[in-house]
């Protein structure tokens, strides 16, 4: 979608994907996980550019998988 030019719904996907995944599966996630989740959503939230807001959701997705493997 986002190299479609979409990138509002890439990150209503982002987001709804980490929203679901701190109320639904907090225990497989670190405290750590939850904090990188928790603060993108936040930072996501903040800004105006949708291709950011994005961009923002996706890091901290990528960063969580990092740390999983």
């Amino acid at each position: 979608l986002f190299n479609q030019g979409d990138a509002d719904r890439c990150a209503d996907i982002y987001s709804t994907a980490i929203a679901t995944l701190l109320l639904a599966s907090p225990d497989q996630l670190t405290d750590g996980q939850q904090r990188t989740f928790t603060q993108a959503l936040q930072s996501a939230q903040r800004t105006d550019d949708e291709a950011e807001r994005a961009w923002i959701l996706r890091r901290a997705i990528d960063a969580v998988l990092t740390e999983m493997n």
